[in-house]
């Protein structure tokens, strides 16, 4: 039941991403849209903390994890969709927003239904898992930077994702301070991102 939980809550994350590739990509939305949208849904996010709202209810116990903040997996991938397009040339934004969007869907996918070696930058995470998530990435990414440049980012940031840098941070006060900021979602579109900008 948990994997099933776990597979849908991936796939979501796959059409989720993919669909604001597709809307900044075709110039649909820019930034004061993504704003406008974070805005709106943490509002909607804090509002669920109390009422029970007619479908949103209805998602957030079909994708999203009971023991955290309502619809927070939506709204820290919309934070780093939102970096990523306001500290970056488009290209470099949408490459950023593709290997997040592929590389963490798929390396959840592999390391939880196939992964047998345990990663040795987290035990709770499966070297396979980080290896497809990376190279699936570095597809997603070549769609728009070089293959070289999208191969390289990817493995850097699917790296990095897989080191849980909150573990690293000891201490209530730090933990909700940097909750959002450390969040893979924001993490990963900003690692690859800057090294995009580096090559």
């Amino acid at each position: 039941m948990i994997k099933h939980f776990e597979l849908r809550r991936n796939i979501f994350h796959l059409f989720y991403g993919l669909t604001y590739v597709l809307l900044i990509y075709f110039n649909i939305f820019h930034l004061i849209h993504l704003l406008v949208l974070l805005l709106i849904g943490t509002i909607i996010a804090l509002a669920s903390l109390k009422y029970k709202l007619p479908f949103i209810s209805w998602f957030l116990e079909k994708f999203e994890r009971p023991d955290t903040f309502p619809g927070k997996g939506a709204l820290t991938f919309l934070v780093g969709v939102i970096f990523a397009v306001a500290l970056f040339d488009k290209s470099i934004a949408l490459a950023a927003i593709a290997i997040l969007t592929v590389g963490d869907s798929f390396s959840h996918i592999v390391g939880r239904f196939y992964g047998k070696i345990k990663n040795p930058l987290n035990s709770l995470r499966f070297l396979e898992g980080t290896l497809i998530g990376a190279l699936c990435a570095s597809f997603g990414a070549m769609l728009f930077v070089s293959p070289i440049k999208a191969f390289i980012a990817s493995f850097i940031a699917m790296i990095v994702e897989a080191v849980d840098i909150k573990l690293l941070i000891n201490g209530w006060a730090k933990r909700w301070v940097f909750d959002v900021i450390l969040d893979d979602n924001v993490i990963v579109p900003l690692v690859a991102g800057v090294v995009l900008s580096v090559l």
